[in-house]
């Protein structure tokens, strides 16, 4: 290797070092911020999505069920219970 791509490999190593120590600090705050936008539904459901979303409803006979998500045979399916 000549100096010039061994200061190269260096630098690389030096920067993926750095960005995993910034993304490291900066997950705490990410869950934060993404808890605090959370409803207490989606804090204490299951599905542990780090982005708050609207839980998904199914209509019977005029009343809205929940969907939840059931593994069946190797598959995860949405199922209204």
């Amino acid at each position: 290797m000549t100096m010039k791509s061994s200061n190269d490999v260096s630098r690389v190593f030096v920067m993926v070092t750095l960005l995993f120590i910034l993304t490291m600090f900066l997950m705490p705050m990410f869950y934060g911020i993404s808890g605090s936008l959370k409803s207490k539904e989606q804090l204490s459901s299951l599905n542990l999505s780090p982005v708050p979303q609207s839980p998904k409803k199914f209509n019977y006979n005029g009343k809205d069920c929940d969907m939840f998500l059931v593994p069946l045979n190797g598959e995860k399916n949405h199922w209204p219970l």
